[in-house]
């Protein structure tokens, strides 16, 4: 489990990275995949909601906004299942390629897949917002109902994987 906490702009504390990485760690250590008896896909969803639940009690008992983004994988048998809430960015490294994967759909995908902007110029005018403006077009965790993207890859014995 990868945590980063905040935006690229936005900010809630110092104190907001350890919480968020401390969160992701305490959950995997009290749930272990190997311990779950859960299929990959079936856990990462649990893992998911248990940080996302715990950031929105942190962000409660804080009395400010705890949140950030996460990339979550299991590998198991050869295949990798990997998930990501918001831009942390993971990437699977096959022989002469790199791909990066299980990247989360923006806010406004619609807009690049009906053509009227490129995905460039979207990210241009969203970073030129106020950074309250900002943070509601990218997804963070917590979340109401938490969304995120989920893949599978078959892996060979010299593949990399990088969160």
């Amino acid at each position: 489990c990868f945590g980063k906490y905040g935006g690229r702009r936005i900010s809630a504390g110092a104190d907001g990275k350890v919480a968020m990485s401390s969160c992701c760690i305490e959950n995997i250590k009290a749930f272990p995949f190997h311990e779950s008896g859960l299929t990959p896909k079936e856990y990462i969803d649990k893992i998911i909601w248990k940080i996302n639940n715990d950031l929105i009690k942190l962000s409660q008992d804080k009395n400010k906004y705890i949140f950030g983004t996460v990339i979550v994988c299991v590998i198991e048998n050869n295949k990798l299942t990997v998930a990501s809430v918001g831009d942390s960015p993971a990437f699977l490294i096959k022989q002469d390629s790199i791909k990066r994967i299980a990247k989360a759909k923006k806010t406004y995908d619609n807009l690049i897949q009906m053509g009227i902007f490129t995905e460039s110029q979207l990210e241009e005018y969203v970073h030129r917002l106020p950074e309250h403006m900002w943070s509601m077009f990218d997804k963070f965790i917590p979340m109401v109902v938490p969304l995120y993207a989920i893949e599978e890859y078959e892996l060979n014995q010299n593949d990399m994987l990088v969160l």
